[in-house]
């Protein structure tokens, strides 16, 4: 039970019935050790995490902040992404087909949602949507700048590739015009942990992440690109440190690569 617990993949039943006579026993022995939450058997610093990640989503989905028009958006989402569908036969005579409507779609719905999930599959375009939803809310917003953007990834690969991706998308999307491709390129891509400033001090001197609640990150928006990969310490310093005006974006695809310490939050 320990040893399962530690690694946060562990699950039970969802009723004591379910469980062991050695588990039940198990369970009582090691209260202060050992958390239920929902079927998941975790250590108890995992289920704070879990508790306060969820509270965090619930807070932010139920704030009112200010929206932008849906007119607005409407008319530079169409500037910038314009509908698009394209069938035909591909080589070896191969049917092909591309809609983007799941892309617009996707836009208008995260455009200015104080957090979000943009998933979907390999190929399915989330690096491109996600580039032509932060020029559709400069465009609205003027005074967003790219400083005030941030993206980061788990890993600097990731981090990289995100970054190469997002310059491919500005030179690639025809709806874009010169500011937009500047706005785009002049965004930073960074690892998590370097925009938290990760530290080797110990918690009881202020770490090991230098960015919390009390010096959050100066963002307006925050997109994390491969989330599945992001393990839930991480993900729990990264909301300590979002300021509450900072909306918050997570891609990825829950079926692909998965974090190496305790994780799960992008199935979450």
């Amino acid at each position: 039970l320990m040893r399962r617990a530690s690694t946060g993949i562990g699950s039970l039943p969802l009723t004591e019935a379910g469980l062991s006579a050695d588990e039940r026993i198990a369970l009582e022995r090691w209260t202060d050790c050992i958390a239920i939450e929902g079927s998941a058997l975790v250590l108890p610093r995992y289920a704070q995490q879990l508790r306060e990640i969820r509270s965090f989503v619930e807070a932010r989905l139920r704030s009112q902040g200010p929206r932008l028009p849906d007119a607005e958006v409407a008319r530079h989402l169409g500037q910038i992404l314009p509908p698009q569908r394209i069938s035909g036969t591909g080589t070896g005579s191969i049917q092909t087909h591309f809609d983007n409507a799941q892309q617009r779609l996707a836009i208008a719905a995260l455009v200015d949602a104080p957090v979000g999930v943009l998933t979907g599959g390999p190929g399915t375009g989330k690096t491109s949507t996600a580039a032509a939803l932060l020029a559709v809310r400069h465009r609205i917003d003027a005074a967003l700048t790219p400083d005030q953007i941030l993206v980061a990834a788990p890993t600097g690969r990731a981090a990289s590739r995100i970054g190469e991706a997002i310059a491919q998308s500005a030179a690639r999307l025809t709806g874009l015009d010169e500011g937009d491709r500047a706005f785009l390129k002049g965004i930073t891509t960074v690892t998590l942990h370097r925009a938290l400033e990760w530290g080797p001090e110990p918690p009881e001197r202020g770490g090991p992440y230098r960015r919390n609640a009390l010096r959050p990150l100066q963002v307006r928006v925050m997109l994390v690109d491969e989330a599945s990969m992001v393990d839930l310490s991480l993900m729990h310093a990264l909301i300590r440190a979002l300021p509450p005006e900072a909306s918050l974006l997570l891609l990825g695809d829950s079926d692909q690569l998965e974090s190496v310490d305790v994780g799960g939050i992008l199935s979450e």
